[in-house]
């Protein structure tokens, strides 16, 4: 008998727009924005739709630059980069040679962070 959490299965969600903008602004392919989203929502099942909410409403028309700066400043609250991390280590997990693509994905992200619940 299984005595693990037991975790509602979800469908694959399609992958936020913003979210691929950000993974392949840091240098990675749509493929493996699609791959880290997936690593996400499996890690993140009950922040995930929140959080892919933040990320489209990003992208949506704004009155004011004020309005995209609260957005901005959402974004960054709902995903820290250690999610990124974690999403990475998920999909390329450490002990055993790694994927370039994820290696390359995270030295970038450490270029555009603070610290691990601080961007820059």
């Amino acid at each position: 008998m299984n005595t693990g959490i037991l975790r509602p299965r979800h469908p694959a969600s399609p992958v936020p727009g913003f979210w691929n903008a950000l993974i392949t602004r840091l240098g990675g392919s749509p493929r493996l924005a699609g791959e880290l989203w997936a690593c996400y929502t499996e890690l993140y099942p009950v922040t995930s739709t929140t959080v892919a909410y933040a990320l489209e409403n990003v992208c949506r028309e704004a009155t004011s630059m004020a309005v995209v700066s609260q957005r901005l400043v959402h974004f960054e609250r709902m995903l820290p980069p250690r999610a990124l991390f974690a999403a990475a280590l998920q999909l390329a997990p450490e002990g055993r040679p790694r994927r370039r693509d994820v290696v390359q994905f995270e030295q970038a992200l450490l270029q555009v962070t603070r610290g691990p619940e601080t961007w820059r």
